[in-house]
């Protein structure tokens, strides 16, 4: 069974594009710093990309355990939700487990510092079960403060952007989605050019902005198309 999208190693994405470029011909092979400088360069431009909503292609879901009476935590790496910091919490909800076979799902707001200052005057009101998150965005670890202060034990339930996955070293296969491997090939030859001396071709610019247009468009809901038409 044939699985849509393809797998390739960052060696073969970085020799594609300096071959782009004309910074190597057929069947030659980068130096071993060139490699390692355009590897750089190549996880740098997929750093960007996650933090661009349109780019990512999925959500993940995690849950977590809220403690009654503690009503703010820190998330990410060693954090008290312990994972890695998401870009984006795209949403979020409350699981209740009083009947753990049927848990029930309740989506609550994520608040802007903005909202949580101008909204909620009383920021340590006790409750039975939270109503919002205030996500105040910080890093290395997210600060997720809750209210009403929840008194009893439940899930938090998060939907974070995932990730596209980085390249740990030159060799080892990385699968992206239909259409990722063609963006990352042409926008990575106009990212290096310049450390290169090189020129990029209008053929390669073309297909660099068509082809993120493409993922764009396929991740894209219905809100988020209509909003970028409208050059929101």
């Amino acid at each position: 069974m044939t699985i849509p999208g393809s797998s390739s190693t960052a060696l073969d994405i970085i020799k594609g594009s300096l071959r782009n470029i004309n910074v190597l011909a057929s069947g030659e092979e980068p130096t071993g710093a060139e490699a390692q400088d355009s590897l750089i360069r190549l996880n740098q431009m997929l750093d960007a990309w996650n933090a661009d909503g349109l780019m990512i292609f999925t959500l993940g879901i995690t849950d977590f355990p809220l403690i009654s009476n503690k009503q703010t935590y820190s998330l990410g790496t060693g954090g008290d939700f312990n994972m890695q910091r998401p870009a984006m919490i795209e949403a979020a909800s409350i699981i209740i487990l009083s009947n753990p076979v049927v848990p029930v799902e309740y989506p609550i707001p994520i608040y802007t510092t903005q909202d949580w200052q101008e909204e909620v005057p009383i920021k340590n009101t006790p409750g039975s079960l939270p109503l919002l998150v205030y996500d105040d965005g910080s890093f290395p670890l997210r600060n997720l403060t809750f209210w009403p202060v929840p008194l009893a034990g439940v899930n938090f339930r998060i939907y974070p952007w995932q990730p596209l996955t980085q390249f740990a070293d030159l060799k080892t296969p990385q699968s992206y989605p239909p259409g990722y491997l063609e963006a990352l090939h042409n926008n990575l030859a106009i990212r290096l050019a310049p450390e290169f001396g090189a020129q990029v071709s209008p053929e390669t610019v073309e297909l660099a902005v068509e082809s993120k247009a493409r993922i764009k468009i396929n991740n894209a809901d219905d809100t988020q198309l209509r909003s970028d038409l409208r050059g929101g």
